[in-house]
């Protein structure tokens, strides 16, 4: 996907630096060749278990365009709003494809996904499953359910831990619930789904889930429920470190999908024979399959260490902030610079935590993430890197924060077509929804009397 050809970083044969140059920065940009790569390897998880369901997590990345490329793969979707539902409906997803999940569904969200026929319903709590019984009554439509359980699985080998949270039901709360489904004439148990955590990379997990959901399936179906499924959810790790060093093991991954789907569905087989088994990876789908390009700022010498201050900050790439992330950097015209040096890297926000590295690690003494970043010694304004991985909760995560737009997004189509599949905003955007028409109108004079021409 990436190579270096005459100092200039290039994606599937396309040159990163004119993209810049041509269209702005920041700019972030996607490979249709990636993500098909990346689809075919999940469904060719099949060969391993026949009976495997892949759906993917639309909040990972529900750009229409993406959405399409997903479903020509012959995947389903999973979702968790009446938004994403209706995203997934308006790129081409046949309702018996999508699975709906979330722990607060409105009951006009709940009665959308029944009046379309959802392949399932993904129960969060006891209340919810009186919602969905009540919607079902009143439109006399049976509906399909799983119930979504906190498996009591920990591990350090989580990024982003779920179970002990807000989701699911209490495994205590199990024969109450079943009590209710059995005197329903609408609701159909189908199935259990659990999600232990995102970038998952340890086994005994998937094991030990695997183990749990086992228990609870023949204890249900000792009480007269057929179940055709167990959903386990996402949680496919993504190697984020590539060649760095010293980076925490939870970016770098040792284990393979083959190796996670062997081993939950030969535990499954053994416990509970020949289920259908469901997995609904995002991350694992649409991490690598796109960079952003930024361009720097500003570079300056505080306290003997040099700064990069570039133009995109966690107002594009949130996770940076909220969850610490790593993501590899590059330079994108000067790749062939053999000279390097230490970079400490900033964004334009006027936070001081809108950075590239752990403060609050640093100050406690265990950060995650790298003090520096290496780069090319002989950097200048002007020059633009590219932080590489960052596809999964980018897009939908971006926010206006300090006033600053949001970027244009690309693709790269396998014919090397250039694409965009997101429009860059434009400053009238920040006040559309804030003004009426006349302030819409006054709005208009002030980019005049600013001189400022919107593309």
């Amino acid at each position: 996907m990436l190579r270096i050809v005459d100092g200039y970083l290039e994606m599937d044969d396309v040159n990163l630096y004119e993209l810049a140059k041509s269209y702005g920065t920041p700019l972030i940009v996607f490979s249709e060749h990636r993500i098909l790569e990346n689809l075919e390897a999940v469904n060719d998880l099949k060969k391993i278990y026949s009976r495997l369901g892949i759906y993917y997590a639309v909040k990972a990345c529900s750009n229409i365009s993406i959405l399409k490329i997903v479903r020509s793969a012959n995947l389903g979707v999973e979702v968790s709003s009446i938004g994403e539902l209706f995203k997934a409906c308006v790129a081409g997803f046949k309702a018996d494809n999508i699975i709906f999940n979330g722990p607060a569904k409105r009951l006009r969200e709940i009665e959308v996904a029944v009046r379309l026929g959802v392949k399932c319903i993904n129960v969060d709590s006891a209340s919810e499953l009186v919602k969905i019984s009540h919607v079902a009554s009143r439109l006399n439509k049976p509906v399909d359910i799983a119930l979504r359980l906190d498996v009591p699985v920990k591990s350090s080998g989580i990024a982003i831990r779920s179970t002990g949270t807000k989701f699911g039901v209490d495994v205590r709360d199990i024969d109450g619930l079943i009590d209710f489904i059995l005197k329903s004439r609408y609701l159909n148990l189908i199935g259990l789904h659990a999600h232990v955590g995102s970038q998952n990379t340890c086994l005994d997990s998937w094991i030990k889930s695997a183990e749990f959901l086992s228990s609870i399936y023949s204890m249900i179906e000792s009480r007269g429920i057929k179940l055709n499924h167990i959903n386990l959810g996402g949680g496919l790790p993504v190697d984020y470190a590539h060649e760095a060093q010293d980076i925490p093991p939870i970016f770098k991954p040792s284990v393979s999908d083959h190796e996670i789907v062997k081993l939950v569905t030969d535990t499954l087989r053994r416990n509970i024979g020949d289920v259908e088994v469901y997995l609904e990876p995002g991350r694992r789908i649409i991490a690598n399959t796109s960079l952003l390009l930024s361009s720097i700022e500003a570079i300056k010498l505080k306290n003997g260490e040099k700064w990069l201050i570039i133009d995109a900050g966690w107002n594009v790439l949130n996770s940076v902030r909220v969850l610490r992330w790593y993501y590899e950097i590059a330079s994108v015209n000067k790749a062939n610079a053999r000279e390097l040096s230490k970079y400490r890297i900033g964004g334009p926000l006027c936070d001081g935590n809108d950075v590239f590295h752990d403060l609050q690690g640093e100050s406690q003494g265990n950060p995650i993430l790298p003090r520096y970043r290496l780069l090319p010694k002989y950097l200048e304004v002007g020059d633009v890197i590219a932080i590489l991985d960052v596809g999964a909760y980018l897009l939908d995560l971006m926010n206006n924060f300090n006033g600053y737009l949001k970027p244009e997004v690309l693709m790269i189509r396998l014919n090397r077509d250039v694409v965009s599949i997101r429009s860059r905003e434009k400053l009238i955007d920040l006040v559309v929804g804030e003004v009426d028409a006349e302030g819409l109108r006054e709005a208009y004079k002030v980019l005049k009397m600013m001189g400022y021409e919107e593309g």
